[in-house]
């Protein structure tokens, strides 16, 4: 992401040609990578190499060399095919992941996936649209929708507290872009809410609807929208809290949803057990630290992780089969639970 501001281009394109573009970068990702794909070079590497068995380790090789260049052709051609569209909207495409085989070989090639570079074009763009006909269709969402995953992700990496060991060259960057990544939804919030994009309509319609299942042709669409609220509710969350000189706190605890529904205190073994020890201290820390904007905000987490403390306990007395209700378990919960009862008591 470059910039915040640049300059508009001349020419800015329609709704349809930017959903056309962004759909053939989509069914490129769908053909050309992800596990699906890998399954499919490797299935045909191993069929062929079976063929000439007297070469098969060749021949393997060969083949998914030869499958993974393919894909790889494809990414160019899709690349050079819509980026000058997108581009001219503000968005450019990025490589994204790629799957690679159990030996560490590349398996199908990279994803695209966009970014904002120019947010001035991006809110233009937007002010340019009626919310009847950017929600009239799921396909005019995607790219609204998949720009705001990567926004959260990159202020996710960028404002995640890092170890004090962890080379400048690499915090330096990632905290660089959390920041552009704020500011940039911050500035198209204002056009995303005046077309209701905060909560579209047509994805309060899908959700309302039983969750389809995998196989199911509407299971993909219904994914798209719990992502979109999933990804909206956090940037605002994370431009709250950033306000509030919280950002990082807010980032390493966790949501207060995910505290509410307990996903930190399912108890599945040590690795758990340390993880919820460490939640906690850093818990009781800020809710002991001298700055009252930090230590309100850890008086409201370590309120919230005893609520899921106290109802875990609950459910490990009914269910202890299920919920894991060792003796050390118990113990190590009951201790918590007594260390956040005193600091909410001081």
């Amino acid at each position: 992401m470059a910039s915040i501001h640049e300059s508009q281009p001349e020419k800015i394109p329609c709704l349809d040609d930017v959903t056309t573009a962004y759909q053939e970068v989509l069914q490129y990702n769908k053909k050309h990578t992800g596990i699906s794909t890998g399954i499919l070079n490797l299935l045909k590497a191993t069929i062929e190499s079976e063929e000439a068995f007297e070469e098969s380790a060749t021949t393997f090789e060969a083949s998914l060399e030869q499958a993974n260049t393919e894909d790889a052709m494809y990414k160019e051609l899709t690349h050079i095919m819509q980026a000058n569209t997108l581009q001219c909207i503000g968005v450019s495409l990025q490589n994204g992941s790629q799957l690679k085989s159990s030996t560490g070989t590349p398996v199908g090639a990279q994803k695209l996936t966009p970014c904002i570079d120019d947010a001035e074009s991006f809110r233009y763009f937007l002010s340019l649209q009626s919310k009847e006909i950017i929600q009239s269709d799921t396909k005019h969402l995607d790219l609204v929708v998949d720009l705001l995953k990567d926004l959260e992700n990159q202020i996710s990496h960028g404002f995640a507290p890092f170890p004090t060991t962890t080379d400048s060259a690499i915090v330096e960057p990632l905290m660089l872009s959390g920041e552009i990544a704020l500011k940039t939804f911050d500035y198209i919030n204002d056009e995303i809410k005046r077309l209701d994009l905060d909560k579209p309509e047509i994805f309060d319609e899908i959700l309302q609807q039983d969750r389809p299942v995998y196989v199911n042709s509407h299971y993909q669409t219904y994914v798209k929208a719990e992502q979109h609220q999933q990804s909206y509710e956090e940037l605002e969350n994370f431009v709250h809290y950033w306000g509030k000189d919280l950002l990082k706190q807010y980032i390493r605890v966790g949501s207060e949803k995910k505290l509410q529904y307990e996903k930190y205190v399912y108890l599945d073994g040590e690795q758990m057990n340390t993880r919820l020890v460490r939640l906690t201290d850093f818990i009781l820390a800020m809710a002991k630290d001298e700055k009252e904007y930090i230590k309100n905000y850890g008086l409201k987490s370590a309120k919230d992780l005893l609520i899921g403390i106290q109802k875990t306990l609950h459910r490990m007395s009914i269910e202890p089969d299920v919920w894991f209700a060792s003796p050390e378990n118990t113990v190590l919960l009951r201790s918590i639970e007594i260390d956040i009862l005193s600091t909410l008591e001081d």
